[in-house]
């Protein structure tokens, strides 16, 4: 083998399969195919992905990123294209964390008497002698007390659907339980004070709080130092924790009268919804924040496309993912037949010329800015001159001259950076030329002998997608107002 074809096979085995990639997708028959390592290998080889049978190393790296990059998914038995975001599993996240934190990280508690427990449960992350703080052991006490109990609360409403679901009745019919009565008013005026109340409704200060709970012991005040509390929202919850309470039944003292009388369905129904387990955790976001934008935009964008809205309104939520989200969403939308290729590409156009014009568009309101405050020194300028340097490496002038109009877009029609009123005149298009001149000078760059041609092109293409957007807004008002 000669030279050439040598790093041919290097290249492919390392970076250059990436040139492959859609031959590398076609050895799927299908989206729901599911393909072994060894067949993998096999077809690698007879691709000339990989050069060698003897090179399963490299076929596993290739795999490994293919599937890190969103192109593939790992399954029990080996491989498949990945056709769409992958779910969040709070059990798998539970998994990850037993096995990063193992016993050290593992808080066990339990809620009960001697021979009794109301529920118990691990904190995984808190170190598992925490409590040898008296501080903190007096504060999680209280706290997992009341989680036990809320807890309880919140399974009495699983057992009451139960049994609604098992005598055929109207869900909406049954009456609460009395368990979750009594937790909803006991947990009222945490409610109000932590959460309602407050100068800006989003409850008290800590300090105030103090003094709240001090008071009450004699006479609940209006406000406490300008801090209003919602008296008259606690009197109207309390109004309905009273008539939820003249409903209420008992639903242990039901359950237990089941059981007693040997009834084998509540015995079932029993077991099947005792096993409840309460797991919270912080927004999953937090966790995995690139996987949940990717969710975000899927879903949102797959319903407008099963809709039948405009590329417009696809855009306007397009706009503000980074480069990679936009890529795998479009992909998985492609692979579920919910977009032709025609259609992808013609988006994948739109926001890249939206990120070009955001760049352009905050290149320009800063060189204002700081002219505006008399600050534009020959530093500033060199520097403005770099950055515009490196962003051309990625999109050419032309693309951000058109897509400075989408900058700002949906929510104005006009470049942000036109809130400097000087660079406004009766004509917005000579307006942005205007601007965009001013900068390419002071950068002294060469601008676009077709500079207003492009501004015109890009003004033309924001109202074209405006009146899109437009046309979609009354879509959704006819199906509201049917």
């Amino acid at each position: 083998m000669n030279e050439d074809k040598q790093k041919d096979f290097r290249n492919r085995g390392r970076y250059g399969w990436r040139l492959h990639i859609g031959r590398i997708l076609s050895i799927w028959p299908n989206k729901d195919a599911v393909l072994t390592f060894n067949e993998i290998h096999s077809k690698f080889v007879e691709l000339r992905v990989v050069s060698n049978s003897r090179y399963k190393a490299s076929t596993a790296r290739i795999l490994k990123k293919l599937v890190k990059e969103g192109y593939l998914e790992k399954v029990d038995k080996g491989y498949r294209l990945k056709v769409g975001p992958r779910l969040f599993t709070v059990t798998d996240k539970l998994k990850e964390l037993q096995l990063r934190y193992g016993k050290v990280h593992i808080y066990e508690w339990r809620v009960g008497g001697n021979f009794w427990t109301l529920a118990e449960g691990a904190i995984l992350g808190m170190p598992g002698n925490i409590d040898k703080n008296p501080s903190f052991k007096i504060i999680l006490e209280l706290l997992l007390i009341r989680l036990a109990n809320i807890f309880e609360a919140i399974r009495s409403l699983v057992l009451a659907a139960g049994l609604a679901e098992k005598n055929g009745r109207d869900l909406s019919s049954i009456p609460p339980p009395r368990e979750a009565v009594r937790e909803f008013l006991l947990n009222l005026i945490s409610h109000i004070l932590g959460e309602r109340s407050g100068i800006d409704g989003d409850g008290l200060p800590t300090e105030m709080l103090f003094k709240a709970v001090e008071s009450m012991c004699y006479n609940l005040p209006n406000e406490i130092e300008f801090q209003p509390i919602e008296k008259r929202l606690l009197q109207e919850y309390i109004v309905i924790a009273r008539h939820l309470y003249s409903r209420s039944i008992y639903l242990t003292s039901v359950i237990d009268l089941s059981l007693f009388s040997g009834d084998s369905q509540a015995e079932d129904l029993y077991r099947k919804y005792r096993d409840v387990a309460l797991i919270v955790h912080p927004p999953r976001n937090m966790f995995d924040e690139k996987g949940e934008e990717e969710r975000m935009l899927y879903e949102y964008l797959k319903d407008c496309i099963e809709k039948e809205f405009s590329s417009a309104l696809l855009l306007a939520h397009m706009r503000h993912y980074s480069e990679d989200v936009i890529e795998r969403v479009l992909r998985y939308l492609k692979l579920q037949s919910l977009l032709s290729t025609e259609k992808a590409n013609e988006l994948r156009e739109l926001y890249r010329l939206a990120r070009a014009g955001m760049v352009l568009d905050s290149l320009i309101e800063e060189y204002y800015s700081l002219k505006e405050e008399g600050k534009l020194t020959p530093e500033r300028i060199e520097a403005f001159r770099e950055q515009l340097e490196i962003v051309q490496r990625k999109y050419g002038l032309e693309e951000m001259i058109i897509g400075v109009w989408l900058s700002d877009w949906s929510q104005n029609i006009y470049p942000g950076f036109l809130i400097f009123k000087h660079t406004i005149q009766n004509d917005v298009v000579k307006s942005v030329t205007r601007a965009i001149t001013d900068l390419f000078e002071a950068l002294n760059i060469e601008p676009p002998i077709k500079l207003e041609k492009f501004v015109k092109k890009g003004y033309e293409l924001v109202k074209k997608l405006d009146e899109m957007l437009r046309e979609d807004a009354d879509k959704v008002f006819e199906e509201l107002r049917n």
